[in-house]
């Protein structure tokens, strides 16, 4: 493994050298890594005699950089054919359309001759189970569902460490989202649906749980009759917004690690930074988050409006002790931002907002009744309703009919308040994510704060990434709605 990684670090660096770091001393680290690993628990010691932790990202490098080396040749024929690859750890799937059956089983076997040390399996057919998915040519269509190992027991939730309502959430709505982009045939979809849904409940979820769930499914994209019909159309639609909403999801992470690489991510580490900043400010844009499952406060985010804006991110549910010094700076900047002579931004009633604050002790009843606030939402009810021409197209997301209903309801009820996301989506023809409304905020977003002894994995980190993100972009899309408003 170790002449491996140096032998494709050899072929691939124009140099011997990674950034700073030679080859020879990262196999030397290497070494350390793959013989030392070691763990403690109930008061005796054990080493790792075969592979490594799979929480450390680590352990997912290697056997990639372990496979690319061999994989070199399928590729190099793959593209000269123009055939469709695709890989997931050691499993590996790909399309072979210029040859029969005989002509693969030569073109692996050459490739077992020169790597024996890799040991493969291979499956052909006109309908191959790969991962989760089950493929099949119908026809020279594409057919696909989600596919159900007949060894692995049913009705099973996967095993979690924590919070497992929090997790078994996620993962319940990821499979609802891995389900819809399977499934080619309305039919599966309802049917595999239907297995998540009763999954659930032989688990001991409440039918609430369940439904709000599937509800927030639904409702993402405003379809909510799509649970009860079965109009093959509509369903192509619903799945076609749900590929839009993914491939927003892949652009927005690579633009993020874009800022992160080029260093325009701030992240601002010490928070007597924010006095001067915050003395030198006079607009803030708020927003809170309510922990989904307690229904309790717990995340407070002030934007402060510049021409580079900082969102700061107060999580309620781990503040200091109330009588320390840093509590106190908390407490003080609250001060600061919410004196009468500043302008407090939001969607909604702020003040309604944060009286539900008022038990964490940062805010008090006199200084939030003192905030000299201005609700967006009803200045863009206001602006919208005043407009002579009502004609806007999202599109991405074909909804023109949706927002031309929602449009006139606004103008027939005088009541009617606008949602941010339709808000957003009707003026300037954009998404603005609400999947992690349905979160834990309780939970800490800053990871580099945890115990030692809990070592994130990916996923736990990618899920609070996307809530950090959900967080700063309410704020920031009422701000772009103020500026629309010229509100300030």
């Amino acid at each position: 493994m170790i002449d491996t990684v140096g032998y494709f670090l050899e072929d691939n660096l124009v140099t011997n050298k990674l950034e700073q770091v030679t080859i020879q001393t990262i196999k030397n680290l290497l070494h350390i890594f793959l013989y030392n690993n070691v763990f403690y628990y109930k008061d005796k010691i054990y080493t790792l005699m075969k592979g490594s932790p799979n929480t450390m990202p680590l352990s997912d490098t290697l056997p990639n950089i372990f496979l690319f080396t061999w994989q070199k040749k399928i590729l190099k024929e793959i593209k000269s054919k123009n055939e469709f690859f695709g890989r997931y750890k050691d499993q590996i799937f790909f399309t072979w359309n210029n040859g029969n059956e005989e002509q693969l089983g030569s073109f692996l076997q050459t490739i077992r001759d020169k790597k024996p040390n890799v040991q493969f399996q291979k499956l052909i057919g006109t309908n191959v189970p790969f991962l989760n998915a089950f493929v099949e040519n119908q026809n020279g269509e594409l057919f696909t569902r989600v596919y159900h190992h007949p060894i692995l027991p049913r009705y099973t939730l996967p095993y979690v460490v924590g919070h497992s309502k929090l997790a078994h959430g996620d993962w319940f709505r990821s499979a609802l989202i891995r389900a819809v982009c399977y499934c080619s045939l309305i039919e599966d979809f309802t049917l595999e649906r239907i297995y998540l849904e009763l999954t659930c409940l032989a688990n001991g979820y409440s039918i609430f749980f369940v439904e709000n769930n599937v509800q927030h499914f639904f409702s993402y994209f405003h379809a909510d009759t799509m649970r009860y019909l079965k109009d093959q159309t509509m369903y192509d639609k619903f799945r076609h917004d749900w590929f839009g909403y993914m491939t927003m999801q892949y652009e927005l992470s690579d633009k993020l690690q874009t800022f992160n690489d080029n260093d325009c991510l701030i992240h601002v580490n010490y928070l007597y930074e924010f006095g001067p900043k915050s003395r030198k400010t006079t607009k803030f844009t708020i927003d809170t988050e309510s922990d989904y499952y307690t229904h309790e406060p717990a995340l407070i985010q002030i934007e402060f409006l510049h021409s580079q804006s900082i969102v700061l991110l107060i999580e309620i549910c781990h503040l200091p002790h109330e009588l320390s010094v840093l509590f106190w700076m908390i407490r003080s900047l609250m001060n600061i931002i919410f004196k009468p002579s500043n302008v407090i931004i939001s969607w909604g009633d702020t003040k309604r907002e944060l009286e539900s604050f008022i038990s964490c002790k940062l805010i008090s009843i006199k200084l939030i009744q003192q905030i000299n606030d201005i609700d967006v939402q009803g200045y863009f009810k206001d602006w919208h309703d005043n407009l002579l021409e009502n004609d806007y197209d999202h599109p991405l997301f074909d909804n023109k009919e949706m927002l031309r209903s929602y449009s006139r309801k606004s103008l027939e009820d005088r009541n009617h308040k606008w949602s941010l996301q339709m808000a957003i989506t009707y003026v300037f023809r954009e998404f603005l994510d609400k999947t992690r409304t349905q979160s834990s905020w309780s939970r800490s977003l800053d990871l580099s704060g945890l115990k030692k002894s809990f070592i994130p994995n990916m996923k736990q980190k990618t899920i609070v990434k996307q809530m950090i993100q959900y967080a700063v972009n309410d704020c920031l899309a009422v701000t772009k709605l103020t500026k629309l408003l010229d509100l300030t």
